[in-house]
C-alpha cells in the first residue's frame, strides 16, 4: 500500500515538474561541480551600485526558491530549499491537496508523505521523476549567455525591495529578472511562453535539510545516471 500512494505522489511530483520546466527545456542540465562551488568573490553578498547586468550566480548558495506555475489555466506551487553546506535540496510540493517531499542528497533520494513516512531510493531517481534542481539555479556561464540579449527595464520593487530589472532572451523565450539592487543577487525571474508562466522567488538564508533516518529502503535496479 505505502509503495502504490508513493507511486501516485511520484506522479503528482512529474506533473508539477513538468509544468515548470517548460520554459527551462533548453538549459544546461549537466552543471559540474565547478558550477556549484564558485568563488568566494562571486558569491559573497555586496552593495553594488553599478546599473550593468551582472547578476551573481545562484549555484553553491543556500537558499529557499518559490517557484509558482500557471499553465492551461492551473496553478501550482513548489518550493526547493538548498542547503549548500551538505549540497543537499529538499523539494515540497502540493497538487490537489497531496503534498510530497523529496529529498536529495549525493547518494540517494528520498520520497516523503510525512516526515516519518519516507521511502529511500537510489541515486538519479529524482532525475526519472521529472525533477531537476538545475532548473531552478543559474549558473555564472547561463548569466553571461543572457548579456548579449539583455534589455534594461529600470527599477522595480521585487520580493527583495529594490531590483533593477532586465528582460532577457534564452532559448526563445523571454524573460523578466530581478536583481537585488544591494546585494546582486537574483530575487526573482518571470518567464511567459504561449502555454502558461513561471514565477520563482529566491530567499537566500541558512537552509538546513534534514536526512529522514527511518526511511523505508527501495532498490531499484538500473536507475539512469
Amino acid at each position: 500500500m505505502k509503495n502504490k500512494r508513493i507511486l501516485v505522489i511520484i506522479a503528482l511530483v512529474l506533473l508539477l515538474g513538468g509544468g515548470a520546466t517548460w520554459y527551462f527545456k533548453n538549459k544546461d542540465s549537466d552543471d559540474t561541480a565547478s558550477n556549484s562551488s564558485q568563488s568566494t568573490s562571486d558569491n559573497q553578498a555586496s552593495e553594488s551600485t553599478d546599473s550593468s547586468f551582472n547578476p551573481l550566480s545562484t549555484s553553491g548558495v543556500s537558499a529557499v526558491s518559490t517557484i509558482t506555475s500557471t499553465i492551461d489555466g492551473v496553478e501550482s506551487v513548489a518550493v526547493m530549499e538548498y542547503d549548500a553546506d551538505t549540497d543537499a535540496v529538499r523539494y515540497t510540493t502540493t497538487t490537489d491537496g497531496e503534498k510530497m517531499i523529496m529529498i536529495i542528497t549525493k547518494d540517494s533520494v528520498y520520497m516523503c508523505q510525512t516526515a516519518d513516512n519516507c521511502l529511500k531510493y537510489p541515486s538519479g531517481t529524482d532525475s526519472t521523476s521529472g525533477f531537476d534542481r538545475n532548473t531552478y539555479e543559474y549558473t555564472q556561464e547561463e548569466i553571461e549567455g543572457w548579456k548579449s540579449t539583455a534589455m534594461d527595464q529600470g527599477e522595480k520593487d521585487c520580493p527583495a525591495g529594490k531590483c533593477n530589472v532586465w528582460s532577457v532572451n534564452s532559448g526563445g523565450y523571454e524573460s523578466t529578472v530581478y536583481i537585488d539592487k544591494k546585494t546582486r543577487r537574483i530575487s526573482m525571474v518571470e518567464s511567459n511562453s504561449p502555454s502558461g508562466s513561471t514565477r520563482i522567488v529566491y530567499e537566500y538564508k541558512d537552509v538546513n535539510v534534514e536526512i529522514p533516518v527511518n526511511a523505508q529502503n527501495i532498490e531499484i535496479p538500473n536507475i539512469p545516471q
